[in-house]
């Protein structure tokens, strides 16, 4: 029998309702409640998210255009990347090439975050999940240390088998209750802050691509929705005070700010377990890197792909499963972070003493070898971690200037009569897919009637 029959998750937002909508989907047999407090914020935070999102949607039957009618979204085709190797220097980190069958680009979305939750939240209650408002007063233990109920302002206690904690970077229930602490990431990637603020956007079709512009003391991006522009200032506290971080952001909009610019707070890292006892965490509760990779939204899907692997299992086999379940999680996280690792440490920029501090970093052991085994074009085996990255490593070696010593040894198996020909055919099949873009979408990606 399934040991967890009512589960319980502590938070709305994207993880939160994303987390209750598969459940609902996958899991029908299963009671869901989603315990979210009371939204202090009307505008959301747009994020950009990479193809892995097409598949969350596919899995729990949701429709593209009424998706991105719901939350004024966009498509997404990579990232633009100005003055990170050396100013005035940009390239395009591009999602990860074409669909299989050759005709399309691969893509993902950007969006209104709150806007999205909330089409979740209404996605989810359709199906039978139940939604309670309320505030978090005390985790109620069981004798094996693990989560009986959840006690909320006014009274209302929440009983569950399995507790699903999306409460933010506090993780209330994995780390205040239950005590897990994180690891840090600080040492590799010290920005610790960010300033937010939408803007009217001047131009009038959404970019395809969102902006990361390397700056004095971290990096800003810009992100395009149907309505609105979405710009963030990402900084490190200890090389920029926050009212000059904030200055430097309102210089940089685009149109008239929407709302008074806000700051976030970054914990670069991620709990030491993922998944204990009776508690499994998701969103910023089980890790948060910074977004210059847009990982959030596949953080969350891999997660929650993860979860539904061991609720599938027989309930003999959950013990080991969730031990995979956190080693899985663990390399995922730590993969992520190499991938941002990877453009401060390819910099050439000393133009500041954020930039010259970042020279100075020594690289994780692992992304070393991996950095190591490439230019020697050595092919180090892909580990569970990278299937289905939303991009390639790549584009970031070549827009850093990084080039292999020699040619990959696959090649020597072909002909050059046979390379060329591949190479050749590749740009025939990209040349007319973008002709076909300029020709029929006027160089945008359709949006959605």
């Amino acid at each position: 029998m399934q040991p967890y029959q009512r589960i319980a998750i502590l938070g709305g937002g994207t993880a939160g309702w994303m987390a209750a909508l598969a459940l609902a989907t996958r899991q029908g047999a299963l009671e869901v409640e989603v315990v979210e407090a009371a939204p202090t914020c009307t505008i959301g935070m747009g994020v950009a998210s990479g193809p892995e999102l097409r598949e969350f949607h596919r899995m729990v039957g949701i429709d593209e255009a009424d998706f991105l009618r719901a939350t004024l979204g966009s498509y997404r085709l990579g990232t633009e990347l100005r003055d990170w190797q050396q100013l005035g220097q940009r390239y395009f980190d591009m999602l990860a090439g074409m669909e299989p069958d050759g005709t399309t680009a691969q893509y993902g979305y950007q969006f209104d975050a709150q806007l999205y939750a909330g089409y979740l939240r209404r996605l989810a209650m359709l199906r039978g999940v139940h939604r309670s408002v309320g505030r978090l007063e005390q985790a109620i233990r069981r004798a094996d240390g693990g989560i009986s109920a959840l006690q909320l302002d006014g009274g209302r206690r929440i009983g569950a088998d399995l507790f699903i904690d999306c409460s933010g970077h506090d993780a209330l229930l994995l780390a205040g209750a239950l005590g897990v602490p994180s690891l840090d990431f600080s040492q590799w990637l010290p920005v610790d802050a960010l300033w937010l603020c939408p803007a009217e956007r001047s131009v009038a079709t959404p970019a395809p691509c969102n902006l990361a512009v390397a700056l004095e003391a971290g990096w800003a991006w810009q992100i395009s929705l149907q309505h609105r522009s979405e710009h963030a200032y990402v900084f490190s506290s200890r090389h920029c005070d926050a009212a000059e971080a904030r200055a430097r952001l309102l210089a940089r909009l685009d149109g008239a700010a929407l709302a008074e610019p806000r700051l976030l707070h970054l914990r670069s890292g991620h709990r030491i377990r993922f998944w204990l006892r009776n508690v499994v965490a998701l969103g910023q509760a089980a890790g948060q890197i910074e977004p210059l990779e847009a990982p959030a939204v596949m953080l969350i899907q891999r997660g929650l792909s993860g979860l539904l692997q061991v609720l599938s299992c027989p309930a003999a086999a959950q013990a080991g499963a969730i031990e995979r379940y956190n080693g899985t999680q663990e390399r995922l996280f730590r993969y992520e972070r190499d991938r941002l690792i990877l453009h401060y440490s390819r910099s050439m920029r000393r133009d500041s003493q954020f930039w010259r501090d970042m020279g100075k970093r020594t690289l994780p052991d692992g992304l070393a070898l991996r950095l190591q085994a490439w230019r020697a074009a050595r092919n180090p085996p892909r580990h569970d971690a990278a299937q289905g990255e939303s991009g390639g490593w790549s584009g970031m070696h070549a827009g850093a200037g990084c080039v292999l010593r020699r040619c990959d040894p696959l090649l020597l198996e072909l002909t050059r009569e046979e390379a060329l020909h591949a190479r050749d055919a590749r740009h025939l099949r990209l040349a007319a897919l973008m002709e076909q873009v300029q020709r029929e979408y006027g160089g945008q990606l359709p949006l959605p009637a």
